[in-house]
């Protein structure tokens, strides 16, 4: 639509179907079961926020989520800048179908949590964070294959760490674990918000370099959060013994 006509025929034509969507979701959805709702108590509320606010390596994995999607949707909202400019000159129909590897994301969440299972969550993390790095890096040169290889590379790290560091919240929560989820959550879509808006000014700043230094840079902070966890709970280990 936006090749065809403009970017806003586009966003229209989006808006106009994600509307029907939502209305046939809400339509089709089935009640909840199972589901036993309890009164807003905002005391309650703050104690139980307070408490896991407390908890250093929650803490450290609110700023992962932070980290891993300001990252990711620096990439995303950037590349396609990068890949309608000379020498690629793609169209912007092009660029989109690039969107479609999300699809491996599907894949490596699952095959994450296996592994999680296996050699346990830190270390799985750290592979996904450095799996990240590397295709953030294989998006610098020229090369338009190697930019494609390193978006795949990228988003297949992306969404593995992410599951991995979303599903330890729940597990590492002592008490009003979906609650600690939506705190996670919190902190990844403000990720997406404060990170996605920082990658955009060194891309108006310093091109695609500075959009892939933004990058690694907070890659290389996540991997010092997820550190920080590892040694945290080495600590609580030898507490324990």
């Amino acid at each position: 639509m936006s090749d065809l006509y403009s970017w806003q025929i586009g966003m229209i034509v989006l808006g106009i179907l994600s509307i029907i969507i939502s209305c046939y979701f809400v339509w089709a959805l089935p009640e909840s079961k199972h589901f036993k709702p309890r009164p807003l108590q905002f005391k309650l509320l703050s104690k139980t926020l307070l408490q896991h606010i407390k908890n250093k390596k929650l803490v450290l994995l609110f700023g992962i989520g932070f980290t891993l999607m300001g990252s990711f949707v620096t990439m995303y909202n950037y590349i396609g800048f990068k890949l309608v400019e000379p020498p690629y000159l793609l169209s912007m129909t092009i660029v989109s179908w690039l969107f479609i590897v999300y699809l491996v994301g599907s894949w490596s969440s699952a095959w994450f949590g296996s592994l999680s299972d296996t050699y346990g969550r830190q270390k799985v993390l750290y592979s996904g964070i450095l799996i990240m790095l590397t295709g953030a890096v294989l998006t610098f040169p020229v090369s338009l294959t190697l930019k494609v290889i390193g978006l795949v590379i990228f988003t297949f790290g992306f969404f593995g760490s992410h599951s991995t560091a979303s599903g330890w919240v729940s597990q590492l929560a002592e008490t009003d674990k979906a609650q600690a989820s939506s705190l996670y959550l919190f902190a990844y879509y403000m990720g997406s918000s404060i990170g996605g808006t920082i990658g955009g000014l060194f891309w108006s700043k310093y091109g695609w370099t500075g959009t892939v230094t933004f990058m690694v840079s907070s890659l290389l902070v996540t991997l010092i959060f997820a550190g920080l966890i590892h040694y945290l709970y080495l600590n609580y280990k030898k507490m324990q013994d």
